[in-house]
């Protein structure tokens, strides 16, 4: 999910906790939506399941609804088919709440008993025991207008355009599904298949999940009947009903097919719409290269215009308040990680969160946003080094405003993942993503952050459970100090210290890049560090004139610093040779040579870094330098002659 800063009350809310993005995007999921309800609600968060629905596998619904947009209000049966896994089966639950109210329910067509309780439970209560491993069927006929618990509800109606046209959508992520229709609360069990049919006054239209096989009219109302043929997690079941637009685009996919890309907007977004969806294409086909085929190629994939900030990934049509190239490409990135492989537990919401945020990332570094990829790795790091603590991993999942982070489950999410592409390398990293959508024991099912790193590990050969210690498990994040000077003969020497932001790590191993300049030449060089104020010496072919660390921005990190050292002896001022005067010096700086037989070769001033500031030209001991111009701080002189190099260290006022 992708969430955004449109409308001021979004912003009251989520400004608390999210930091602005590139495009002044916030993600919150609806921060407090949990938070306000009541207490045993909450309790679900601290499971992957309701112990009370873990006695069945759910295999089918057909989700019969009637809704006016105009109406806050849903009336409709939901038809289950299950598969006992007990013996004795004699009682089926569902997770629903209690503002909803059940009309009757029915097994094999005759009325039996149930009981829906304050704890957001269904029981219905069988004639007779089912054996274990048979199918069987129950339909529940309920109505209500849903509780409007929560800064953002599961089930929200609200109006746009200047004629305040009405849309009811639903929006259930994580656990708010049953705030609207009677369903099994699972990170466990995906619903194998479904059918839906919305019925609604005819000038409205109705989106949904999977394809639309059919739209029936009857009198004033229309039946708009959606076909889904692929295991769905419950929170991702969703409709949206308004007065929407239709069109299609289409991408050719990597098979050769050709996919529609379906899209409900509003009429007075149309025209701007039309121009933007077409980004899609695109994106696709690129996320196809990078993650393998689309999941759910069979169906379609397709956008559903709504009033909440940002986006939701609802599996083959997800809902978007607008359609900006980076929230096209964070939904349609879900429909991989997210939809086709679920977090397996909301501690783990990574797997989720952290490749959507990163798959925009890819969409500006292959041109296709129109976003500078840099500018993106910039603002992400700014961000999540805002502040000194937390972990990737969520370790309290009693809290929605934790969950869904912006600063930890998101950008710092999608930046671990930038670095290990960059540990991995592009090959071993990509692969090891599509193997881990491709586990026959995840596809289509549950994953977790250590089904990452084991189908990472196989395909880098690499161990990572310091990595992962570290960087996902473990809080905050490093700053680099590099010192260096070069020896006469070209050897670098490098000593790079690390401190952390956060007691809870203390030191992240990483192998760290280092880009060298000098003579118009430049060379990269790749350090294992392993332990602060560790020593590296390398052999560099050409007089180093600058050092750059981690110039294309892989290793998340804070403040760092690049240091020019003068420790070796063969760079040093002999005693009286050469004076540099006064010291420190406003606008002025003199240089006297004792030896009037040494020849002047050449005079630089360098940056503490090493970097050169400028080249002068020295006339004489009559002639100063100008340093005027420079900022206060710290300096070097460089000064070259025929036989020796000499540093000195000056200060400008």
């Amino acid at each position: 999910m992708h969430r955004t800063t449109f409308g001021m009350l979004l912003i009251l809310f989520c400004s608390l906790s999210v930091s602005a993005q590139l495009e002044e995007t916030v993600q919150c999921k609806g921060i407090q939506m949990l938070e306000q309800r009541n207490t045993p609600y909450n309790n679900q968060l601290s499971f992957r399941s309701d112990e009370s629905t873990d006695q069945y596998d759910i295999t089918y619904h057909r989700l019969e609804w009637e809704i006016d947009p105009r109406v806050y209000y849903i009336k409709g049966k939901v038809t289950s088919y299950f598969v006992p896994q007990t013996d004795g089966f004699n009682q089926i639950n569902f997770n629903m709440d209690q503002q909803l109210q059940v009309n009757a329910v029915y097994y094999k067509g005759k009325e039996v008993n149930f009981q829906l309780t304050n704890i957001h439970l269904l029981e219905i209560y069988l004639p007779s025991s089912i054996d274990q491993g048979q199918l069987d069927s129950v339909t529940i006929d309920y109505e209500g207008a849903p509780s409007a618990t929560g800064v953002f509800p599961p089930f929200i109606r609200d109006s746009h355009g200047p004629f305040n046209d009405p849309i009811i959508y639903t929006l259930s992520e994580p656990f708010g599904a049953d705030n609207w229709w009677p369903c099994k609360q699972s990170l466990t069990d995906k619903i194998d298949s479904l059918d839906m049919l919305v019925r609604t006054p005819s000038q409205f239209r109705a989106a949904g999940n999977g394809s639309l096989v059919a739209e029936i009219t009857d009198g004033d109302f229309t039946t708009y009947h959606w076909k889904h043929r692929y295991p769905i997690t419950t929170y991702l079941v969703a409709t949206a009903v308004s007065n929407y637009e239709v069109y299609s685009d289409y991408v050719e996919l990597m098979d050769g097919r050709q996919l529609e890309i379906l899209n409900y907007v509003y009429p007075e977004f149309y025209d701007a719409a039309r121009l933007t969806t077409s980004v899609t294409v695109p994106i696709m086909q690129l996320f196809e290269q990078l993650f393998g085929e689309y999941p759910f190629k069979e169906e379609k994939y397709g956008h559903a215009q709504f009033n909440f900030g940002g986006g939701i990934e609802h599996q083959t049509m997800s809902f978007m308040l607008d359609f900006r190239a980076s929230l096209v490409a964070h939904e349609l990135a879900h429909q991989w990680f997210g939809d086709k492989v679920t977090c397996g537990t909301f501690n783990d919401i990574w797997v989720n969160e952290g490749f959507a945020r990163y798959a925009e990332y890819l969409t500006h570094q292959n041109g296709i946003s129109g976003d500078n990829a840099r500018a993106w790795l910039i603002n992400e790091r700014n961000g999540v080094t805002s502040l000194p603590n937390g972990s990737v991993f969520v370790p309290d999942i009693f809290s929605e405003r934790r969950i869904f982070d912006f600063r930890l489950s998101y950008r710092k999410g999608g930046l671990i993942l930038h670095m290990l592409r960059w540990k991995l390398g592009d090959e071993a990293f990509f692969q090891g993503l599509k193997n881990y959508l491709n586990d026959e024991n995840l596809a289509f099912a549950y994953g977790i952050g250590e089904d990452v790193k084991y189908h990472l590990e196989q395909s880098s050969g690499q161990d990572l459970d310091e990595f992962f210690d570290d960087w996902y498990y473990g809080e905050g994040y490093p700053t680099y100090t590099i010192m260096w000077d070069q020896n006469s003969d070209g050897k670098l020497q490098l000593t790079i210290e690390q401190e952390t932001s956060s007691a809870a790590v203390d030191f992240f191993e990483m192998p760290l890049p280092i880009k060298v300049l000098g003579q118009n030449q430049e060379e990269t060089i790749v350090l294992n560090h392993q332990f602060s104020g560790q020593n590296f010496t390398e052999d560099i072919p050409f007089e180093v004139s600058q050092i750059e660390f981690d110039p294309e921005l892989w290793i998340l990190s804070g403040q760092n610093q690049v240091v020019f050292t003068t420790s070796n002896n063969e760079v040093n001022i002999e005693e009286g040779q050469i004076q540099v005067f006064p010291n420190p010096t406003n606008d002025l700086l003199f240089l006297q040579i004792q030896n009037p037989e040494v020849q002047l070769q050449s005079l630089d001033i360098l940056h503490t870094s090493g970097q050169l500031v400028k080249s002068l030209s020295w006339e004489g001991p009559s002639n100063p330098i100008e340093v005027s111009d420079l900022a206060a701080g710290i300096y070097f002189l460089r000064i070259k002659t025929e036989e020796s190099l000499y540093i000195e260290r000056f200060i400008k006022n």
